[in-house]
């Protein structure tokens, strides 16, 4: 693990110059899970929030979400590089995603998470997320998902 200044951390809008490490973080969190990580055609779909955390030019982690109704958000993805996690860059992003959802009226966010991925759960836990819903079968493996929710 490496140590990073989170005070310096940048959090900006994706560029399409981005895509590369974006797609590489994406792979290096979730390309162990069991699952295919998102195909680069998918970052284009269905957002109109997606961040990044740049420090020195360097992207060390992404959040893709997505309005689902004019007062409901939904994080489609979160990701960290695995080097520069539990640092508070996943709580940077995650910030900066219920502030300009906050400035659009959206009072929910929602995600989905894997029953199995502890981490994640006690990350979105502290970020204010409760579990509302268990999802049977919810990912192509047929592992279950927890809906979580947080009011804004």
């Amino acid at each position: 693990m490496h140590n990073l200044n989170t005070k310096k951390v940048n959090i900006r809008e994706f560029r399409k110059e981005d895509l590369f490490s974006v797609a590489t973080i994406e792979g290096l969190v979730f390309g162990d899970l069991g699952y295919a990580p998102l195909s680069f055609l998918d970052f284009d779909k269905e957002l109109d929030v997606f961040f990044v955390a740049v420090l020195e030019e360097k992207i060390f982690g992404y959040i893709l979400a997505s309005k689902i109704s004019r007062k409901q958000g939904k994080v489609v993805s979160v990701a960290v590089h695995p080097n520069y996690q539990s640092q508070g860059v996943g709580m940077l992003l995650m910030r900066s995603v219920i502030k300009r959802y906050s400035k659009e009226e959206v009072n929910c966010l929602m995600l989905e998470v894997r029953r199995s991925n502890v981490r994640a759960i006690k990350f979105y836990k502290k970020m204010g997320f409760e579990k509302i819903e268990r999802l049977s079968n919810y990912y192509d493996d047929g592992e279950d998902a927890f809906l979580m929710e947080k009011s804004i």
